[in-house]
């Protein structure tokens, strides 16, 4: 039997109407092809502790081996992994995080703060055909839209891959993801706000969650405030564990 098992995460443009709908078509074009050029630009910068010390050094030799897959539609994005196997499943789980944490980290300072999720299960890419399909797709985005914030968070069937396999990783902690109802759980939760790159002058600030949330008309709405709100817990407890 053929295996079509991947990691993906699908994620989402918070926003995206009034900002998008602010600018003229032309424009559109250019904003999209600025966040698309960013986020390569991001991959191969290096990322070091909090002590300065190098993590991941450009030419990708500690994790990245290469650049997750990635397909854009409209306000969504999904990032996947090859299909996994015995050989290959850590290195491309910690490919996804990795790429999943840069773009999350790029979307932000461009003033496109995103909100999604990560997933595992059986998943067609066929990026000549743009023909993308699958459960895991269905099951990240459902899970993504219960959580009120910018963030991104493991479902249970992802978690639990993991954990069945010992393959754990700073790229991930333990949040109580605010959600819009239902019980308080906590989740494996990407850790954004520990990210640093060597040049420190990229770092995530409290200003630069503040910006991303603002709205091209400059009114802010109690949701895009909760939301805003919640990101920033986020960041004020993890941003000094930076080790990632």
């Amino acid at each position: 039997m053929a295996n079509y098992e991947r990691f993906i995460c699908f994620f989402d443009i918070l926003g995206f109407k009034t900002k998008i709908l602010a600018y003229s078509f032309p424009v559109k074009q250019s904003v999209y092809e600025n966040i698309i050029s960013n986020y390569k630009e991001s991959i191969n910068a290096s990322v070091v502790d909090n002590k300065g010390n190098v993590l991941i050094a450009n030419n990708g030799d500690r994790i990245i081996a290469k650049q997750s897959n990635i397909a854009w539609f409209s306000d969504s994005v999904i990032l996947y992994s090859d299909v996994l196997t015995d050989a290959n499943v850590e290195s491309e789980i910690f490919n996804l995080l990795e790429s999943a944490l840069r773009l999350f980290v790029t979307m932000l300072k461009l003033k496109f703060p995103v909100r999604g999720a990560v997933a595992i299960g059986d998943f067609c890419a066929n990026p000549e055909l743009n023909i993308y399909l699958g459960k895991p797709l269905i099951d990240a985005y459902e899970f993504s839209l219960k959580h009120d914030w910018a963030g991104a968070t493991l479902t249970a069937d992802a978690a639990r891959y993991m954990r069945e396999r010992n393959i754990s990783t700073n790229y991930l902690v333990d949040y109580c993801v605010p959600c819009k109802s239902g019980e308080v759980v906590t989740f494996k939760t990407l850790n954004w706000a520990s990210y640093n790159e060597a040049d420190r002058r990229n770092n995530i600030t409290e200003l630069i969650i503040k910006n991303a949330f603002e709205s091209n008309a400059g009114n802010m709405t109690w949701d895009v405030k909760r939301k805003l709100s919640n990101t920033l817990s986020f960041f004020a407890q993890f941003k000094s564990n930076q080790n990632i």
